[in-house]
């Protein structure tokens, strides 16, 4: 490994609270404190990284992305009529994803909740018809 190198990481909460990874040889990947990306990145996510400094015991990178939710697939079907799964991973989504990941995963089970309270009144509307 040498400096400049990029890679991608899977991180965690680390025991100071910090964000932190782990390469394949058990060196501790911390991120720097100065680089914008590194704010947006959270634990539980998947992140694309460059390294800036070696050490014997631990790297330091740098995000050169937003962080990713592990196990974050996207919407790669169509939803049928239905079909939870996708409300689910909005849901984790929403909770674990940062920046305009989470917000638009929260305003997607906002518009999602709407249009099935419509959906529940005009089903009531017209059984009373």
């Amino acid at each position: 490994m040498n400096i400049g190198d990029r890679i991608r990481v899977k991180t965690f909460e680390g025991r100071a609270g910090n964000v932190v990874s782990r390469l394949p040889d058990g060196r501790l990947i911390l991120f720097g404190r100065n680089h914008p990306y590194n704010k947006l990145v959270g634990p539980d996510q998947e992140v694309e990284v460059q390294v800036v400094k070696l050490h014997s015991n631990y790297v330091i990178v740098e995000a050169l992305e937003e962080g990713t939710p592990i196990g974050f697939s996207g919407l790669k079907e169509t939803p049928g009529i239905g079909d939870e799964s996708y409300i689910e991973e909005l849901e984790k989504t929403s909770e674990a994803g940062y920046g305009d990941t989470a917000i638009i995963a929260k305003a997607l089970l906002h518009i999602i909740k709407l249009q099935s309270l419509i959906i529940k009144k005009i089903n009531e509307l017209a059984s009373k018809a």
